[in-house]
């Protein structure tokens, strides 16, 4: 989805010449589980069948149904480094920038993402792009429905984000991991 900015490419590599994340043993439990909402969910069903994104995904197999959505989404979306809307889930966000010419940043991309591969059953976690932040529960409209809500995080080891140190009303806990294999361990679906 990046690949249109040369200068991006080019200094997001450099800077991960500088960091390091921790290798371990696979292993290792956490004291978090990731979840991944069903795609009988209400939420997830409606956005299938309104953007008919069976049909978007095709009938290649799972790796091309993947990149055709993501494709689709990508047409959809002009990312642009705005504040993210009000509500922000894929359905309220795919209205909105169908009767407006807007732009919304990476996060509300990778929402969007998240939920269309959430309604067809594909396993999937939003992300930033240095440090890599996700909720620990993958559904729909996550961060508006949860009372409680639990994120994890993937740091390179010597670096904290500062948006980690302040409280925050809208992140109940965040755990913080340097260890690469917890956060990218495959689903248990």
């Amino acid at each position: 989805m990046f690949g249109y900015m040369e200068e991006f490419t080019v200094h997001y590599t450099m800077l991960l010449k500088y960091t390091n994340f921790t290798a371990t043993d696979q292993s290792i439990s956490p004291s978090y589980e990731f979840t991944y909402q069903h795609p009988n969910d209400s939420h997830l069903r409606k956005l299938r069948e309104q953007y008919q994104l069976n049909e978007v995904a095709g009938t290649g197999d799972e790796v091309s149904q993947i990149i055709n959505l993501m494709k689709w989404v990508d047409q959809r979306l002009i990312h642009g480094n705005e504040p993210p809307p009000k509500l922000v889930h894929a359905l309220s966000v795919l209205e909105m920038t169908e009767h407006a010419d807007m732009k919304v940043n990476c996060y509300v991309i990778a929402t969007v993402l998240t939920e269309v591969y959430l309604s067809l059953g594909f396993p999937a976690r939003a992300k930033n792009l240095f440090w890599f932040l996700c909720p620990c529960d993958s559904q729909f409209h996550y961060e508006a429905t949860n009372q409680k809500k639990e994120f994890c995080a993937l740091v390179p080891e010597h670096y904290y984000p500062l948006e980690l140190t302040a409280e925050s009303a809208y992140r109940t806990s965040v755990h913080v991991t340097s260890e690469n294999a917890i956060f990218w361990r495959a689903p248990g679906v």
